[in-house]
């Protein structure tokens, strides 16, 4: 075996971290990947979220819909999953005696860390707990989701603490956000038995807090702009204040679980459920939304890195009509294929063991995946040539080779156009760089 060095073999950030490879076999660190992977997924959310805006222009019903599903989705996911609460505390090492739901700060903390998303935890106790991020990849994406995120973790720590000792019961609350301008995104959640405030909204869950005196500020030279999965210095390993540890690993595949539209395109489900949306005007939204977005980012790639047009591992083609068929694959993660039938069969089909892992999507879901408009459709994505390159990143190439878009990935044959459907109004096509 040749001891040659690959230059494409991108130096290693930790200990056995596996590349990953681009349609135009570029060797790209799993570390670069994974930030990637949280900067591309909110661009597209917030996307979405501009769509949101326009069907739901009040900004306090958008937000109180949004904070009521986030609560309600992560409710869900206790309730309904055996053995899951038991399973969650004994990860992340709940000891006996914490008492109430001041330990869904750590479920927070490393939630923060798998996404990507460092800081630290300044205070964790019963009656008050505080969090601080110096990175948030959702910024970009609007304060509606600061507010709601704030509802997901709150229904973490009230579903935690019905295994825990009966005791305070702590309000989590937003008062820094990043996608608000601050320098930090910091949560701190109070006791209201002891730190009273006035009651408020759910999704009021935003601004002051009793505790005010007691925030712990960092100073700019001392934040962090890596997870402690990503640090030498902390051996590569994130550690919470209960002693439990975990590595790279753990982020894969929460970058592709969690992002802005995993909160927007569930409330927009909701909506369509109580009457106040249609499906047809969702759809519509999100297709003109997407596309010019996706226009922007091709033709800002294309000038950025100076390269010719031949070059792009995709044409470009203009887009068909906006229908709602096309945009109900990102919404509904379905496709509809009743516009171009498969033939009929005159023999059985396959069995059922043989076929249904073509038929299933193999990328890990949440447990949650019941709510039909949840995710985007992975099956899709993986046939399609979507390059996995940052036109942010200087370490990336400028320039891309003019190779074919149908090389195949892994054992998955190239295909000219999936499932039926114009290449031209496919989602990852709306905002490929």
């Amino acid at each position: 075996m040749s001891k040659k060095i690959d230059p494409r073999m991108p130096k290693e950030v930790g200990s056995g971290l596996y590349p990953v490879k681009s349609p135009w076999d570029k060797m790209i660190s799993y570390h670069d990947a994974a930030h990637y992977v949280q900067r591309y997924t909110n661009v597209v959310s917030a996307a979405i979220m501009q769509a949101f805006r326009m069907l739901v222009p009040d900004y306090a019903e958008r937000s109180q819909a949004m904070c009521t599903n986030a609560y309600n989705r992560l409710s869900y996911v206790y309730q309904m999953i055996p053995g899951y609460p038991e399973m969650n505390a004994d990860e992340l090492h709940m000891h006996p005696f914490m008492r109430g739901n001041f330990v869904g700060g750590l479920i927070g903390d490393a939630g923060d860390e798998d996404l990507l998303m460092c800081g630290r935890v300044n205070d964790f106790g019963t009656y008050r707990a505080e969090k601080e991020l110096d990175v948030c990849y959702w910024d970009l994406v609007g304060s509606e989701l600061c507010r709601s995120t704030t509802q997901s973790l709150q229904a973490c720590a009230d579903h935690a603490a019905k295994l825990r000792p009966e005791g305070p019961h702590i309000e989590y609350h937003m008062v820094e956000a990043k996608g608000c301008g601050d320098r930090h995104c910091r949560i701190v959640a109070e006791c209201r038995k002891k730190f009273p405030m006035p009651p408020h909204e759910q999704w009021e869950c935003f601004g002051p807090v009793a505790t005010e005196n007691q925030i712990k500020f960092t100073k700019e030279e001392d934040c962090v702009d890596e997870s402690m999965m990503f640090r030498e210095e902390t051996d590569y390993l994130f550690s919470n204040g209960t002693n439990m540890e975990k590595d790279w690993r753990s982020a894969y595949p929460m970058v592709t679980r969690s992002y802005g539209a995993t909160y927007i395109l569930p409330t927009l489900d909701d909506l369509i459920r109580e009457g106040k949306l249609t499906g047809e005007q969702v759809d519509y939204a999100i297709h003109c939304l997407c596309e010019a977005a996706g226009r922007n980012v091709r033709l800002s790639s294309l000038i950025k890195s100076n390269s010719p047009w031949r070059s792009l591992p995709f044409p470009l083609t203009p887009f068909p009509p906006p229908s709602p068929s096309s945009a109900a694959v990102l919404r509904t993660g379905k496709i509809d294929r009743r516009s171009s039938p498969a033939a009929a069969r005159i023999s059985p089909s396959t069995s059922p063991s043989f076929s249904f892992f073509r038929r299933v999507i193999t990328f890990p879901r949440m447990p949650f995946v019941s709510y039909p408009r949840y995710s985007l459709t992975c099956s899709l994505r993986r046939r399609l040539p979507v390059p996995i390159t940052d036109i942010s990143v200087s370490s990336f190439p400028a320039n891309v080779p003019s190779t074919s878009s149908t090389l195949p990935r892994g054992s998955t044959a190239p295909t000219d156009n999936p499932s039926g459907i114009h290449k031209g109004i496919s989602f990852p096509l709306w905002t490929a760089t």
